[in-house]
């Protein structure tokens, strides 16, 4: 075939080696037009069979005029459980999307992406190297920064404990060969989702320690057999100690991990998977001109995460004609139209939309259009679209009589949707409208700071999705300051710490969260419950650590002033 890949030189070069004809773009971040760029390389619209592209983490590449060209059309998402809010708007203008992460496909269908199909990440080619030739017990090879505390925090407790290697700055090859001279690696995610350190890893041989991912791994390797998993930092330390002292055991299992990349989780093996996502998919995407208007849209989705610069001109001239039929677009016109300033624009179209009864019933465009009345301090507009709403979906006349209920009325529909939070989207809660029940959540508790039935709802929203750790220790501790006798909320935090990778601070609150139990006489529920969550043996820890003398807690469990 002739294909097109776009920002993945390793699938290209399998491809060639495959006996396909392939045309590989490396591309500068922004909107880029792929006829164009054929034009370019002395090659016209109707050369490529197959145009694949890749999801560039950093910077963002935008293709255009996708609609010109006749063959399939294949969107790879690698970091979809951090961009799926605006990959549901980019990928509208292919025949399919491949999304890495397993549970994210059907998110990213419900989300209105269209075709959806699971690809995970690929392996190396990588020879077999016995752990006697290894002269690294465990290593870590990656960024630490401030930005990413919970790994900031396993690294210095592994380092200090097991003898943990970090190293940074290493290109592709280099981290391979560490990786080849290394037994044990912990694994890490932001979003507990899988991603290519477990690869890559597993490809050298190492037992991977791989922290519990959503969804499990067990659709890629096989837990206990070929990877080691751990829920939390305090199970992590001791499975690094456990194996660390069986290295013949962990070697098997990174012997296994070897087998299985060679066999499933090659390059060759994912390239074969886009020829048949492709055959599947052909005719699905979307032609003509037209088709230029989704990728707008995700250029002003992006635009308004603050994660592109681009003038609001040509995304209201492409979603302007589409604006009065799609509810996607009107939401689009709408974003723009306030990121733009256009005051008196916007309150004209919200006013004109409403009373034609435009897309009465939609969510997303009817929470953009309350969203933006109310920025631009047309309460009785944004209510009235909420009330517009109720109605059509059998909810009567009720809530949103103040901006504060509106937006708590706006964050239960979300639940209800499944629209909980936008993972990997900050929320300027001064500048933007909320496209989540967290972000109308935290509109809310910005406009009545401190409300605890918010920050209930707060807490219950990230408690439903991984990765928001670092938010939910800060709403946890907030509650336990205001309510210190409620030992569940005490439990609540010390195991959010503990995912958090904060071992002493973990063991610490649920000791005295136990303490609070026994001094109400559930101290059997506490265990109970402990025991059901975090498995027998943290709550035998917990329960030494709470029977020991405040002076005897020393520093394996920092158990003197609480955290919080």
């Amino acid at each position: 075939m002739r294909i097109v890949v776009v920002n993945q030189r390793i699938i290209a070069r399998t491809f060639r080696e495959l006996g396909h004809e392939v045309l590989a773009l490396a591309l500068e971040p922004g909107p880029r037009s792929l006829p164009r760029l054929l034009e370019a390389n002395g090659l016209d619209r109707s050369w490529p069979e197959l145009v694949l592209e890749v999801e560039r983490l950093s910077p963002r590449t935008i293709l255009m005029g996708l609609g010109e060209l006749a063959c399939p059309k294949l969107f790879w998402a690698i970091d979809v459980h951090l961009n799926a809010w605006w990959h549901r708007a980019y990928a509208r203008q292919f025949d399919a999307v491949l999304c890495s992460q397993l549970p994210w496909v059907r998110r990213l269908e419900a989300l209105g992406a269209g075709r959806v199909a699971y690809l995970p990440w690929f392996g190396a080619h990588r020879p077999w190297r016995p752990w006697a030739a290894r002269g690294r017990p465990m290593c870590l090879v990656g960024r630490v920064t401030a930005h990413r505390p919970a790994r900031q925090r396993m690294v210095g407790l592994l380092a200090e404990r097991h003898g943990l290697e970090h190293l940074d700055g290493l290109d592709a090859e280099a981290m391979l060969d560490a990786y080849g001279q290394t037994r044990l690696v912990p694994n890490e995610a932001i979003c507990s989702e899988i991603n290519f350190r477990l690869f890559e890893a597993a490809s050298c041989g190492c037992a991977v320690l791989n922290q519990a991912a959503e969804g499990g791994v067990g659709h890629l390797f096989e837990p206990g057999v070929e990877v080691f998993e751990f829920a939390d930092i305090h199970e992590l330390d001791a499975l690094a100690r456990a194996l660390l002292a069986e290295p013949r055991r962990a070697e098997a299992v990174g012997r296994a991990a070897w087998e299985r990349v060679r066999r499933e989780h090659l390059p060759e093996h994912r390239c074969a998977a886009i020829l048949d996502a492709a055959a599947r998919a052909a005719g699905c995407a979307p032609r003509g001109a037209g088709a230029d208007a989704h990728a707008w849209d995700a250029v002003g989705l992006l635009a308004e995460g603050g994660m592109v610069q681009s003038p609001a001109a040509p995304i209201l001239a492409a979603l302007g004609p589409l604006g009065w039929a799609e509810p996607w677009a009107f939401a689009g016109l709408v974003r723009a139209l306030l990121r733009a300033g256009e005051a008196g624009e916007l309150v004209r179209l919200l006013r004109a939309a409403l009373g034609a009864g435009r897309f009465a019933g939609d969510l997303e465009a009817g929470l953009a259009a309350s969203g933006a009345a109310l920025r631009a301090g047309e309460a009785d507009l944004a209510r009235a679209f909420w009330l517009g709403h109720a109605r059509a979906r059998g909810l009567g006349d009720r809530g949103g009589g103040s901006p504060v209920e509106l937006l708590l009325a706006w964050a239960g529909e979300c639940e209800r949707a499944g629209l909980d939070v936008r993972p990997g989207l900050r929320f300027d809660a001064g500048r933007t409208v909320p496209g989540s029940a967290l972000e109308c959540l935290l509109w809310a508790n910005e406009l009545e700071p401190g409300r605890p039935g918010i920050m209930r709802r707060l807490d219950a929203v990230a408690a439903r999705h991984a990765g928001m750790g670092e938010f939910r220790l800060s709403v946890l501790s907030w509650l336990g300051l205001r309510e210190p006798g409620d030992w569940r909320l005490g439990l609540e935090l010390g195991l959010v710490n503990l995912q958090a990778m904060r071992l002493h601070q973990g063991l610490e609150e649920l000791a005295l969260a136990r303490s609070a139990a026994l001094a109400r006489g559930a101290g059997g529920r506490f265990d109970s419950v402990l025991a059901a969550r975090g498995g027998a043996a943290l709550a035998g820890a917990v329960r030494s650590l709470a029977a020991r003398p405040q002076s005897d807690c020393g520093a394996a469990a920092s158990c003197g002033t609480p955290s919080r």
